[in-house]
């Protein structure tokens, strides 16, 4: 920053974007029972990037409003999940990791590039391990005709004993 002046780089706004669109999706997938899913993921969090640094460009900084931001968030999700019932409840997640992670962004405003890469990544971790990647205790592959999705399997006794961990 030089005479009251900002200098913002469109290469590390784009890189940043992608970098935690990336963290985020993957969050997303291990936290709604999926694997990685980097062959759908990386083009969506490309998208990301090139939304993020397109917000940061003169004359199109009307971009980072929060309709168009929910409007990309919509089309990241499209690309990384599909249009089904499933990835629309991915897709809800993803935004809600993204609006918790814009929050921490906000806490950590004069940390800069690496506090932003660091809170998606602990995000993505939080999603990984603190949940053991899913929500629940298993999931099955069910199909019905030609539709397949992945449920919570329950057996309606999922209570245990804090001290021997026995149902």
């Amino acid at each position: 920053q030089g005479g009251g002046r900002l200098e913002v780089y469109l290469d590390l706004v784009m890189i940043l974007n992608f970098l935690v669109d990336l963290l985020l999706l993957i969050a997303t997938n291990r936290l709604s029972g999926h694997g990685a899913g980097l062959r759908r993921a990386v083009p969506a969090a490309v998208l990301g990037g090139v939304y993020g640094g397109a917000c940061v460009i003169p004359g199109f900084t009307f971009l980072a409003g929060t309709m168009w931001r929910l409007v990309s968030l919509c089309l990241i999700s499209v690309i990384s999940f599909g249009i089904h019932r499933e990835a629309v409840r991915r897709g809800v997640l993803f935004i809600i990791l993204s609006m918790a992670l814009g929050g921490v962004a906000l806490g950590f405003e004069r940390g800069g590039f690496w506090s932003i890469v660091l809170a998606a990544l602990g995000v993505c971790l939080l999603c990984l391990f603190g949940f053991h990647g899913r929500i629940g205790n298993k999931y099955v592959q069910v199909c019905v005709e030609k539709l397949c999705f992945t449920a919570l399997l329950d057996t309606g006794n999922t209570l245990t004993d804090p001290l021997t961990g026995q149902q």
